[in-house]
């Protein structure tokens, strides 16, 4: 028997279940669109586009933090519209679209004084044995987080990933993250 392995889905694979939706002509032409550019089925384009709105908005996501990601979203057209140039490409738009987040962060936030939570002392008397951990943790945060991105894999169907890895992939694809080398 020769190795070339037979059309169809792979073994185990699940068929999955129809739906049937009515769209307007319209959706259904970008759809096809945007199916032919990321060279998919118009129905795996559909599932990909209900994957990530699921994962956009998933249920167990607080609304504050549905609110806060939406809100960003909003931030970065507006401000990408000002100087009609994209944030993660321009120095000029990056740092004003940073600046706006945060003051839109900060119109927001409840009034009150400022304090360190227990949890992120206890961290830094444990991990850095003083007080610099709670000065640094905005920044250990980020460096943490642009890590992960950095280093997402392409979802593989075998051994299976979790969502929130699958999520940092899309990320890194999306914003066309470079390696470092």
């Amino acid at each position: 028997m020769s190795g070339k392995r037979k059309a169809g889905r792979p073994p185990g694979g699940t068929k999955g279940s129809v739906l049937s939706v009515r769209i307007s002509p319209e959706m259904r032409t970008l759809l096809e669109l945007a199916a032919r550019k990321n060279k998919r089925r118009l129905s795996r384009e559909v599932q990909a586009r209900l994957d990530y709105a699921e994962e956009r908005y998933k249920v167990d996501r607080p609304p504050h933090i549905k609110a806060l990601s939406s809100a960003v979203a909003i931030a970065a057209a507006v401000i990408e519209e000002e100087t009609e140039r994209p944030w993660n490409k321009d120095q000029y738009t990056s740092q004003n679209l940073a600046k706006t987040i945060g003051l839109v962060i900060a119109d927001f936030t409840q009034p009150g004084e400022v304090s360190t939570p227990p949890k992120v002392i206890e961290k830094a008397k444990y991990h850095f044995a003083g007080e610099a951990y709670p000065t640094y943790f905005a920044e250990e945060k980020a460096r943490g987080i642009s890590a992960l991105l950095r280093l997402a894999r392409k979802p593989q169907i075998w051994p299976p990933y979790h969502d929130f890895e699958t999520e940092f992939w899309k990320i890194q694809r999306d914003l066309k993250l470079r390696r470092r080398k």
